[in-house]
Formats: C-alpha cells, structure tokens, sequence
C-alpha cells in the first residue's frame, strides 16, 4: 500500500478556514493533513478543530516551537504556505532574529519538502 503524503499548512486564517480545510477534506483519501501552524495559539487551534472532522490525527503548531517542530520533522512531504501577503515577505517568528521569507523556504527545501506558496512571489524575491 502507497503511503498517503503528509502535509502541513502555515496559517489559520479565514482563507485557510473557509478554502483550504474544505478542499484538502474532499481529497483526505489521499493526502494527510499533519498540522496547521499559525504565529498564535489561539488562530491555529481554531483551524484545527474544523479539520480534525476530516484528519483526526491533526496537530496543532504555533510560534517559533510549532515551526521549528515543521522544519526539523522528517515525515513532513509538503507545506502550503497560506499567511496573508503583508506577512509574508518578512515573517517575525524568532526573537533573536527575522525570518526573512527566503531563508525560511531554505530550510523547509533543505529538509526535502514541496512548498506550495499562495501568493507567488518572484525567484529574485526570495535571493
């Protein structure tokens, strides 16, 4: 039997709510929806407990704990990164320095992981 890719999605916010965890159910046969992060507890619990109707096993991520958890996590195939564009370009998560859109993409490609980035942005952009 294929193992289902697992997936995780970065923001909760009501596009996330509304569009992703509605579309990513009618394919939750073949993809597994591992968590949702967002920068607060509060936004991506939220999120969490509408998808776990259709992912029972889903975590909940947030701050900088959730997201070097995601980083750092093997079994992790792919991210949709689906934060609101002013946030993306430049992401404040870690206190000791700001994680600039380009290096964080770094590290999720080093680890091995498809990203899937809602609001495309130029390769010059990331340098």
């Amino acid at each position: 039997m294929v193992q289902r890719p697992q997936i995780v999605v970065l923001g909760a916010g009501t596009f996330v709510r509304t569009q992703y965890i509605p579309r990513l159910s009618e394919i939750s046969n073949i993809v597994i929806v591992r968590a949702i992060w967002s920068r607060s507890e509060e936004s991506a619990r939220g999120a969490v407990e509408i998808a776990r109707e259709h992912f029972p096993s889903i975590e909940c991520k947030w701050g900088e704990a959730g997201l070097e958890e995601i980083i750092k996590d093997g079994s992790i195939h792919g991210v949709a990164v689906v934060l609101a564009g002013q946030t993306q370009p430049v992401i404040m998560i870690f206190p000791y320095f700001i994680l600039v859109r380009g290096v964080f993409f770094c590290n999720l490609l080093y680890g091995g992981n498809y990203i899937l980035v809602q609001k495309g942005h130029s390769f010059e952009e990331l340098k």
